[in-house]
């Protein structure tokens, strides 16, 4: 779990770096910082104002109830948790746009293989709810997908 924490860092570290760090006149320089934090805080701002958490709990109780596992205490959590872990880490979002708009998958074969081995550690502690966050997982990069798709239709 460690090395794929470590392996998504050094994804996503590369990746924003690649971009914000250039180098200009033989001097290394920053730019876009300002934009990162903004992402970040309209990001929080959005998340909180959309109350995206309680929804997230109110799908898990719905499922919960609908595969009738009100004996299974962590089913919600396993739930919420794997999909947050999945969904809204920055190689999902980026991943999709990238194939998306330019047709290149290659990120986003490199979180298939990283949250496979993460699913099936989170599956083995939380069997119930994480079994059951491709619900979300659908919903959220199936839109992120196709949305993209065609946004390059569009721009083509």
């Amino acid at each position: 779990m460690q090395a794929c924490g470590v392996a998504t860092i050094f994804i996503g570290a590369a990746g924003t770096l690649s971009k914000m760090l250039v180098i200009q006149g033989g001097a290394l320089e920053t730019q876009g910082t300002m934009l990162l934090i903004f992402s970040l805080v309209l990001g929080s701002l959005i998340g909180t104002w959309l109350d995206l958490e309680q929804k997230m709990d109110r799908m898990g109780q719905k499922i919960k109830a609908t595969v009738k596992a009100q004996n299974d205490n962590l089913f919600v959590e396993g739930f919420v948790n794997i999909s947050l872990i999945i969904c809204v880490g920055a190689m999902a979002i980026v991943g999709s746009i990238q194939d998306g708009i330019s047709g290149d998958y290659s990120m986003l074969a490199a979180k298939a293989v990283l949250d496979m081995v993460i699913v099936m550690i989170f599956a083995f502690y939380l069997w119930g709810g994480s079994c059951f966050f491709c619900c979300s997982h659908f919903l959220l990069s199936g839109a992120d997908y196709f949305g993209f798709c065609c946004m390059r239709n569009l721009y083509q």
